[in-house]
């Protein structure tokens, strides 16, 4: 298992606090915009509506004073004996005539600050036949064309235009038509249709009339303002000005129009938004043109400190997830320590977490467990150690004892013949193979020894086969110091003598027996081998024979093989015999062990023909 820190820990706390975090704010965003930004338009709709309504009620004020004031000197005594001095001279008498009007004029110009100059002209049969004005003022005659009596009834506003008076900006021009009714001796407003005398011009600075527009509309509020007439025509914005000429859009003049005709207040018109006040019963009119920008203004400047907290929020989530997932992985991380030396053997005891949570209690756990499975294991390995020592002790005392009979009596007859050299030679043999296989109770003997036990087995045998029996070892020098499980060779010799030659019957062989003990490396296993000469192996009867497990009470009964491979397999692990047969060839029987218990090998092998 490959030891990983818990990065997908750390990104699942932070994703768990961040994801609900933006879903939080991004719900929120949304509802601003639905409702918010809906009522946020709708309010500044009606506030632009009220504050259009106010400037216009206070222009109407102005205007109700400067009439107030224009009457009052229009009906003094003073004017009105000018008037009817004027209208009974001829028009040769104009010096005259505008002489005795200077005083007059410095008082209309004088009524409000908005009004910058006037002029009067006297109308006979239709026609102009004076046209008086303020000395000091400097009169532009090439003026007079553009203030010809027009036709008009009542107090009039024209559009803007050029000042008559030089050194004066674009003016809007108030005609004001007068009759001298002399048997009343007053002057008044002629009806509609009927003729008048006089035709009074008050001429209201533009750009006057645009400051005090401005001057009483809320900043939140102020578009374009300007003054209409009752068609929509505009009256206050000067024809070169960029203003009039987005005025002037055919949807602004018709929304325009259609507003002051249906009575409405408020109105769409492509990117504005236009609002209409009425100023005067007349048919003046006030026009805020306000950008449909400046409605999601607020809204836009809310969203925007919106975003800005909302990436505040996210930032601070962010930083505290990271440190609340450290501050909760550290403790794991430490654990995940202690479980990979666990792992890795490298376990040197409790590691120090002290936490007060969960985590502290689980890692007492896992270091409680800990000690109690080594104990258990340390349990486990000596009472495995005793029941292999035990295991291959009784497997040692297997041994055939019938072999052992059968030499005895073999002696017996030899000194009774008075063979004593070949029963001497015979005892000596037997007592090596006694110690060998004894060896003091060892359960080890070197690769050596082991041969030496096989062959004194094979000398043994010799003298029941006349000594026809011939022996090969072909073992690398430094296998031969190598311990091994010992009476591993024995048995598999033994077996070729009795099932490979049957040393038990009364069989005669035409050849000699021959028997080649070998041991080599082959890749990751050392592979030690016994062939022979004999009738053959039976190698399916073999096989089931070695790798049986028998009942208790039944393995005494298979000494050989089977013995061999539980003491192999119990000592190394991993062993494997395999078997191969061409009768009266070459009969093999190999065990194949971990290399690694062993050394490498070298070419050199030691050949002992017996």
């Amino acid at each position: 298992m490959t030891y990983r820190h818990p990065k997908k820990l750390i990104t699942k706390i932070w994703l768990y606090m961040l994801l609900p975090t933006l879903l939080v704010l991004f719900a929120f965003n949304a509802a601003l915009s639905l409702f918010f930004g809906r009522f946020s338009r709708d309010s500044a709709i009606r506030n632009t509506t009220a504050e259009t309504e106010r400037v216009a009620s206070r222009f109407y004020e102005t205007y109700t004073y400067i009439i107030s004031r224009f009457i009052s000197l229009t009906v003094s005594d003073d004017f009105r004996d000018d008037v009817k001095f004027i209208l009974q001279q001829s028009p040769s008498s104009f010096t005259e005539c505008n002489n005795l009007l200077q005083e007059n004029f410095s008082h209309y110009i004088h009524i409000h600050e908005l009004i910058s100059s006037a002029i009067l002209i006297r109308e006979k049969d239709g026609k102009e036949s004076g046209m008086y004005y303020p000395y000091t003022l400097r009169f532009k005659r090439s003026a007079t064309e553009s203030y010809r009596i027009p036709a008009i009834s009542g107090i009039t506003f024209l559009p803007s235009c050029e000042n008559p008076y030089s050194g004066l900006g674009e003016s809007i021009p108030m005609a004001v038509p007068l009759k001298y009714v002399e048997r009343d001796n007053l002057i008044i407003l002629p009806d509609q249709g009927e003729e008048k005398d006089l035709l009074f011009y008050l001429f209201f600075d533009t750009a006057s009339i645009s400051n005090f527009l401005q001057l009483y509309c809320n900043d939140e509020c102020e578009g374009t303002l300007y003054l209409t007439d009752s068609t929509g025509r505009i009256l206050s914005l000067p024809a070169s000005s960029g203003d009039y000429q987005e005025m002037s859009r055919e949807d602004v003049s018709e929304s325009v129009s259609h507003m002051i005709r249906e009575g409405k207040t408020c109105v769409p018109a492509g990117d504005l938004y236009l609002f209409c006040s009425r100023i005067t019963p007349d048919g003046l009119y006030l026009i805020n043109a306000v950008p449909e920008s400046l409605f999601t203004q607020r809204f836009s400047y809310l969203r925007s400190v919106s975003l800005i907290i909302g990436i505040t929020s996210t930032v601070f989530v962010a930083v505290l997830s990271i440190m609340l997932s450290f501050f909760i992985t550290k403790p794991l991380k430490k654990l995940m320590h202690s479980l990979h030396s666990i792992e890795t053997g490298n376990y040197r005891g409790k590691i120090n977490i002290s936490s007060n949570d969960e985590i502290e209690q689980l890692n007492d756990a896992i270091h409680s467990m800990y000690c109690t499975i080594q104990q258990q294991i340390r349990q486990i390995q000596v009472e495995e150690t005793e029941k292999y020592e035990t295991q291959m002790q009784l497997l040692s005392e297997q041994m055939n004892p019938h072999f052992l009979y059968n030499t005895l009596e073999f002696i017996n007859m030899e000194i009774f013949c008075g063979h004593h050299d070949n029963a001497s030679n015979m005892i000596a043999n037997l007592g090596n193979y006694l110690r060998t296989g004894l060896a003091y109770g060892e359960n080890l003997l070197t690769l050596s020894q082991e041969v030496e036990h096989a062959l004194s087995y094979i000398n043994i045998m010799n003298y029941r086969f006349s000594h026809m029996i011939q022996v090969t070892v072909q073992i690398p020098d430094p296998l031969l110091i190598r311990p091994i499980v010992k009476c591993i060779l024995q048995p598999l010799v033994e077996n070729s003598l009795k099932h490979g030659f049957e040393v038990n019957t009364a069989a005669n062989y035409p050849f000699a027996p021959f028997i080649t003990i070998t041991a080599e490396f082959k890749e990751q296993h050392l592979e030690i081998s016994v062939i022979d000469n004999g009738i053959g192996i039976d190698v399916e009867r073999a096989q089931q024979v070695t790798k049986r497990k028998y009942a208790e009470g039944e393995a005494g009964k298979h000494v050989g093989l089977n013995n061999v491979y539980s003491r192999l397999l119990s000592y190394y692990g991993e062993v494997d015999i395999t078997f191969s047969s061409i009768p009266f060839f070459e009969n093999k029987v190999s065990i194949l062990l971990p290399a690694e218990y062993f050394t490498d090998t070298e070419d050199e092998t030691t050949e002992r023909n017996v």
